[in-house]
């Protein structure tokens, strides 16, 4: 991907969550695409387009989708390098923040990741987590998230 790029100008930085950091820990095989939860930029999405076409992938195998459910409290600085170029630099969210979006988002398949994701997040009990959680995810979000999905 950072090779599509042109040499020059600032360094593009994509925080990945979901299936594909999961994946990327191994505690899943595989996955369908690539979430970030910043926003891209034309030219990295002409870049992404670039790699999709030599490498025959969908036109969303990056995405910027979870951009809507990014916890206010995610710090970059905290993430893990996953990769660094002069252009492209690639950040893995903390686990214990993927776990709260995906706890957040509560989909049939995000329960097989949290199951597998818990003990690695240092999570004990359930109500540990729940205390992560409701610190993570903020309820004035959650209401402009229902009111947009409700048209409100």
């Amino acid at each position: 991907m950072a090779a599509e790029l042109p040499p020059e100008g600032p360094q593009h930085v994509i925080v990945v969550v979901g299936g594909a950091l999961i994946t990327w820990q191994g505690f899943r095989e595989n996955t369908r695409d690539v979430d970030s939860v910043r926003r891209f930029d034309m030219e990295l999405q002409v870049a992404a387009a670039a790699v999709a076409i030599r490498h025959q992938l969908d036109s969303n195998w990056l995405n910027a989708r979870a951009a809507a459910f990014r916890p206010q409290t995610l710090r970059e600085e905290e993430c893990e390098v996953l990769a660094d170029a002069p252009r492209l630099r690639v950040l893995g969210a903390p686990l214990r923040v993927v776990s709260a979006m995906k706890l957040f988002a509560s989909r049939g398949r995000d329960y097989p990741d949290l199951r597998a994701i818990w003990r690695q997040c240092g999570f004990s009990t359930a109500e540990e987590t729940v205390a992560f959680f409701t610190s993570h995810i903020h309820w004035r979000n959650m209401i402009r998230i229902l009111k947009n999905m409700f048209g409100q």
